[in-house]
């Protein structure tokens, strides 16, 4: 056994994955996997790749993301040292139901679907950790599922600050295992609400459109009735008694000031 794959095992070791491992089933896996880096923001691989490997993450952080039907990226969750990310694919013979990205440099281990099967054969408890990684990384998704469908409930309700109180810290990069499942589905769910602002925005915009359309259709309508009132016969009828009366308060009041200008002409 070489320095280097005694290494690898004994670093191993401190991820909980491992811990219940038999260093026998630890070193059967060192002796099958290959070294695999990354880069900051490189893909690992796509939803919908076919699953010929998992991968154990040594050192750094990825992200589990999908796309909606306009491309945009949805964060679906984080895992860092000690993970272990691909298997399902290699269980059901399935295509990969989400990409991975790098968030940060990575380094991991790679085990191939033949290598992976084989040592699943020969040592049964790594089949009992994969299936509490499943478990666990299952119980996640409940979690937001769940919080994806109230603050849904939130959205169509109108409650718009609910969800933006909730995506405060959408901007961090990478999420800690500290985090409890319910701080972490919030947190991933903000990249898949941000669009919240832009709706909140569109319906203040429409709001203000409406008030502006009621104000031009209440005028109309005003415009309307006095066309409808001035075009009556009762209206006609009281402009023209109007009229007469006008004339004969004019005529009234020039008659006045006729006979007020020749009392001054006889004096």
């Amino acid at each position: 056994m070489s320095e280097t794959t005694e290494a690898i095992a004994q670093s191993l070791k401190q991820f909980d994955f491992f811990i219940n491992l038999p260093d026998e089933v630890i070193f059967d896996l060192v002796g099958k996997v290959e070294h695999v880096s990354l880069k900051k923001d490189e893909v690992l691989f796509e939803k919908g790749d076919e699953g010929d490997a998992l991968y154990i993450l040594q050192d750094g952080w990825v992200k589990m993301v999908s796309t909606d039907k306009d491309g945009s990226e949805i964060v679906l969750n984080q895992v860092g040292p000690g993970a272990v990310i691909g298997e399902m694919a290699l269980i059901d013979q399935e295509p990969r139901s989400a990409g991975v990205v790098a968030l940060s440099e990575v380094e991991m281990l790679k085990l191939g679907q033949e290598e992976f099967m084989d040592t699943l054969m020969r040592q049964p408890l790594l089949g009992l950790e994969i299936s509490r990684n499943i478990t666990s990384r299952l119980r996640f998704n409940t979690t937001y599922i769940e919080n994806a469908i109230e603050w849904s409930k939130q959205i169509a309700a109108g409650n718009y600050d609910y969800v933006e109180e909730q995506t405060k810290e959408k901007g961090a990069a990478i999420v800690g295992p500290s985090k409890s499942d319910q701080e972490r589905a919030s947190r991933f769910l903000g990249t898949f609400f941000s669009m919240v602002k832009d709706i909140k925005d569109r319906e203040e915009n429409l709001k203000e459109q409406i008030v502006q359309l009621k104000v031009v259709i209440d005028e109309r309508l005003r415009e309307q009735e006095v066309s409808e009132l001035t075009s009556t016969e009762f209206f006609k009828n009281l402009k023209e008694s109007s009229e007469v009366i006008r004339r004969k308060k004019a005529a009234k009041k020039k008659g006045k000031e006729g006979k007020g200008d020749k009392g001054d002409t006889e004096e």
